[in-house]
């Protein structure tokens, strides 16, 4: 029997880098309304400090084109001073 490869899953999780370190939940959801980007989970990953963020945000879409959607949305925009990749 020979072996079936199984088709490739689409990805729709993606990390967002360098944050400013005030960035919080409530800015990235913010900024996602304004350029209309669908989103089903967000989390912005926090140090031993829970005041500053540690640079990255975990963001997961519904679908692979609004994560590919996201992520041409979003590349090279700036938030809170810093720019997003």
């Amino acid at each position: 029997m020979a072996d079936e490869k199984k088709p490739n899953k689409a990805v729709n999780s993606i990390i967002i880098r360098d944050l400013s370190y005030h960035c919080n939940e409530e800015d990235l959801i913010d900024l996602f309304q304004r350029v209309n980007v669908t989103w089903s989970h967000l989390k912005v990953e926090r140090g031993e400090n829970h005041n500053h963020s540690l640079l990255h945000a975990f963001v997961e879409t519904n679908t692979h084109e609004e994560a590919v959607h996201l992520i041409n949305t979003l590349q090279g925009t700036k938030l809170i001073g810093r720019v997003m990749k």
